[in-house]
């Protein structure tokens, strides 16, 4: 299925399990391809550069999917996959934001005055730790996989893959072993 007929917890088991399972096995070379045919199936759909850029983000890859940002095309598609209670403003400003254009504070303005925040809340955060551990960052990443737990959104989305990536990172402070170690992380 492609992302926008999927559940909302769909790309965590077709995409981000295998390709950590992938890159956890060695398979870097697949692991890699996984994450870059996310983006390349639709490239005009911008859930999927999202996508495309947080996979590469969780294989260490953060210039690639910075560079993947960069060639946004201009009849981007800002509808497809919409989940309730997303909009076309929340995915365009989640894009600005793994583009590193906005900041997760603007990002998180969005979801003041909707009924739901905390199920946009746990997604802002999911992104932003996946930024923050290609960069070495893993105390910070610990600190969003938190809050995108804590997010409490629903057993199949954020809350769920998030706690998963939480309790894999504080049970093996070294995972993933492909992505170097920062500098306050391991004094």
């Amino acid at each position: 299925k492609v992302l926008q007929e999927a559940e909302p917890g769909e790309i965590f088991f077709s995409t981000i399990y295998p390709l950590l399972v992938q890159a956890d096995a060695g398979r870097m070379d697949e692991a890699l391809s996984l994450a870059r045919s996310v983006a390349a199936e639709s490239p005009a759909v911008a859930q999927r550069l999202i996508w495309g850029a947080t996979c590469l983000r969780l294989l260490g890859q953060a210039a690639e999917a910075d560079q993947l940002l960069l060639k946004v095309p201009d009849s981007l598609d800002f509808r497809g996959g919409l989940v309730e209670p997303q909009s076309e403003l929340w995915v365009r400003t989640l894009l600005d934001f793994v583009a590193h254009r906005v900041t997760l504070d603007d990002l998180l303005r969005l979801t003041n005055d909707i009924d739901s925040p905390w199920k946009l809340r746990g997604e802002a955060y999911f992104h932003s730790a996946a930024m923050k551990l290609s960069q070495s960052e893993r105390a910070g990443a610990l600190l969003d996989f938190e809050e995108s737990y804590r997010s409490f959104d629903n057993q199949r989305r954020f809350t769920y893959h998030a706690r998963i990536l939480l309790v894999k990172l504080r049970r093996e402070p070294n995972w993933p072993a492909w992505i170097p170690l920062g500098g306050s992380d391991h004094e």
